[in-house]
């Protein structure tokens, strides 16, 4: 299902890593952030994002780190508008589309995936699933707040006018990138 999902994300524009734990995902944070020329990045609020503890391996990578969970109301597009990337994490992708389901119950989560120009994902590598028809049981059994946003992100932002001519990032990131986290049981 892996095989499939990756398929399906580059076949959009995106690009999928794995990395078997989490120090690994750090480093492919790294550099991925070296290869996009990253300067500054807004990290969103979530149990993946927080063991992966990004902050200090990106201030050493001289990029300024900002967590979502800080920013005051007043700040929140302002401040994530100027972010060269936005981390966030995902509930699950989904292999047949290449998408990933990201739920968020504060609006700069979600802010954090639609305006800096690049977007990392992290996933559990045990929560694609095949299907969109899965999706919806899959969020009433793991979202447990009465409001949230569901983002179903397929691909970097991309829009076409009559001429068909494609253009990526006009609303939303140019690039993103899904790091699938954790051993897989032939790993």
């Amino acid at each position: 299902m892996i095989d499939a999902f990756r398929t399906a994300v580059e076949t959009v524009g995106g690009t999928v890593k794995v990395a078997r734990d989490y120090t690994e995902a750090v480093k492919i944070v790294q550099e991925i952030c070296r290869v996009k020329t990253i300067r500054s990045a807004v990290i969103s609020r979530g149990p993946l994002v927080e063991r992966l503890d990004l902050k200090s391996p990106l201030n050493s990578d001289g990029i300024a780190v900002g967590f979502t969970a800080e920013l005051s109301d007043a700040d929140t597009v302002k401040e994530i508008e100027k972010a060269d990337l936005g981390v966030t994490e995902a509930l699950t992708g989904v292999a047949e589309t290449g998408t990933v389901v990201i739920v968020t119950v504060f609006e700069a989560d979600r802010l954090a995936s639609a305006l800096p120009p690049n977007h990392i994902v992290l996933l559990d590598r045990d929560r694609v699933i095949a299907s969109m028809e899965e999706v919806a049981s899959l969020v009433e059994k793991s979202v447990h707040h009465e409001k949230y946003t569901l983002s179903l992100i397929t691909g970097p932002s991309s829009t076409s006018d009559i001429e068909k001519i494609l253009v990526r990032g006009v609303h939303g990131p140019n690039s993103l990138f899904i790091i699938l986290i954790g051993r897989n049981e032939s790993d």
